[in-house]
C-alpha cells in the first residue's frame, strides 16, 4: 500500500511533464473507472475522443498513470497502523531491508529532518496479531532503539491516484502473491480460481481479459463473470495512480498534528479538498492527525505550513518530517476514503 509516497527522483533527466486542466480532468474520469473507453471519457468531459486519446498517448509515454489491481483493507477487516523508529547501532539501510522482509509490512520510509529515522506502516487483523508483529517479531530486529506507535482509526481523506507509485516498482510473482493471497483473504471469500485472477492482475491489471485467461486455461466470459463478481463483492477493485515525480512533486513530508479534540471534525473539514494533501489518517496515539503533503520543494511545504496550516483553528501543533527513501511499499492493498 505506500498509502505513503516515494522521493526517488526520475532517471534519465530532469524534465517533467506539467499536467493540463484536461490532464486532471481524464485522470479524475479513469480513477473513478479505470477502463473507461477514451469515448466514455470524452463524451463525460466534453471534449473529442481523438483529443482523450492524443493525451492519453502521452501521459502513457511518460509513464505519468498506471492501473493497479489492489484489495480492500477495511473489507479484509484489515486496520494498520504508523510505526516511527530511532535507529542506532546499524545503518539505516540495514534495517530498513530487515523491515521490509516482513510480510504484514506495507511501506518503509526513511525521514529526514525530524526525531525518527523510519517511518513503517504495518497492516493488522487485532490487537493480538499487532502485538505478535511489534513484539514478536520486529523488537528483535537490532539496531531498532525505539519507536512511536500511532493506530489508525479514521481515514478521513485517500485519493488513489496518489498512492506513491513509481514505474521501477516490481510486484510479486503470481506464485508468491498466491501464497500470500491464500493467507490474508478470510476462508470462503475466494476459491482457487479468484485467487489466481487476482494474483495475475496484481502483476499487470494493463492485461486484457483475454490474456489471463489464456494463461488460467478458462473461458474469457469465465474470466469476466469472476472479476465482476469479486468487484461487487468489494473485495477487489482498481485504481489508478500517478508517479509524483514525472509531474513534477519532489518533495514529500509527514505531517504530525495536534489539535483541540473537540474540534477534530472541524479541523478535518478544513483540511477537506487541499490539493497538496491526498492522505489524511485520524491517529489514537502522539498525534491526533497524520497526513501526507506532496509539494514542488521545501519551500512550498513551508509556506503550507505558514500559511495554510497555521491558518485553521483548532491546530495545535504542526510537525514536519520528509521522506527521503522508500524501501518497500506493497501496492496489494488499499484503502477507502471515509
Amino acid at each position: 500500500m505506500d498509502t505513503m509516497m516515494t522521493a526517488s527522483r526520475r532517471r534519465g533527466g530532469d524534465k517533467t511533464l506539467e499536467l493540463s486542466d484536461l490532464d486532471r480532468a481524464i485522470l479524475a474520469e479513469l480513477t473513478q473507472d479505470p477502463f473507461a473507453s477514451n469515448t466514455v471519457v470524452a463524451k463525460t468531459i466534453g471534449v473529442a475522443t481523438s483529443l482523450i486519446s492524443s493525451r492519453l498517448r502521452i501521459l502513457e509515454r511518460n509513464k505519468v498513470s498506471q492501473v493497479l489491481a489492489v484489495i480492500d483493507l477495511d473489507h479484509m477487516n484489515q486496520s494498520f497502523c504508523f510505526i516511527q523508529m530511532k535507529i542506532r547501532g546499524r545503518s539505516v539501510a540495514e534495517v530498513a531491508q530487515d523491515i521490509s522482509d516482513r510480510r504484514l509490512v506495507l511501506m518503509v520510509s526513511e525521514l529526514i529532518d525530524g526525531a525518527f529515522d523510519l517511518l513503517v506502516l504495518v497492516r493488522f487483523s487485532d490487537i493480538h496479531s499487532l502485538n505478535a508483529t511489534l513484539f514478536g517479531d520486529l523488537a528483535r530486529i537490532e539496531g531498532i532503539l525505539s519507536w512511536r506507535v500511532d493506530i489508525v482509526v479514521d481515514v478521513p481523506v485517500f485519493r488513489p491516484e496518489y498512492v506513491s507509485y513509481s514505474p521501477h516498482y516490481l510486484p510479486l510473482s503470481v506464485e508468491q502473491n498466491i501464497e500470500y493471497l491464500r493467507d490474508d483473504i478470510p476462508e470462503g471469500m475466494c476459491d482457487e480460481s479468484d485467487l489466481q485472477i487476482i494474483a495475475h492482475l496484481q502483476q499487470n491489471a494493463h492485461q486484457s481479459i483475454n490474456d489471463v485467461s489464456r494463461k488460467l486455461g478458462i473461458k474469457p466470459s469465465t474470466t469476466r463473470y469472476r472479476i465482476n463478481n469479486l468487484k461487487n463483492a468489494e473485495i477487489l477493485r482498481f485504481i489508478r495512480v500517478i508517479d509524483q515525480t514525472a509531474v513534477g512533486i519532489d518533495t514529500f513530508t509527514l505531517v504530525e498534528l495536534n489539535v483541540d479534540i473537540a474540534r477534530i471534525d472541524t479541523v478535518i473539514e478544513a483540511l477537506r479538498g487541499k490539493d497538496w494533501l491526498p492522505q489524511l489518517f485520524r491517529c489514537t496515539g502522539t498525534a491526533d492527525l497524520l497526513g501526507i503533503v506532496l509539494t514542488k520543494g521545501t519551500e512550498a511545504m513551508l509556506q503550507i505550513k505558514r500559511l495554510e496550516l497555521g491558518a485553521i483553528d483548532g491546530i495545535n501543533e504542526i510537525q514536519l518530517s520528509r521522506l527521503y527513501k522508500t524501501y518497500r511499499n506493497d501496492l496489494r492493498w488499499a484503502q477507502r476514503s471515509a
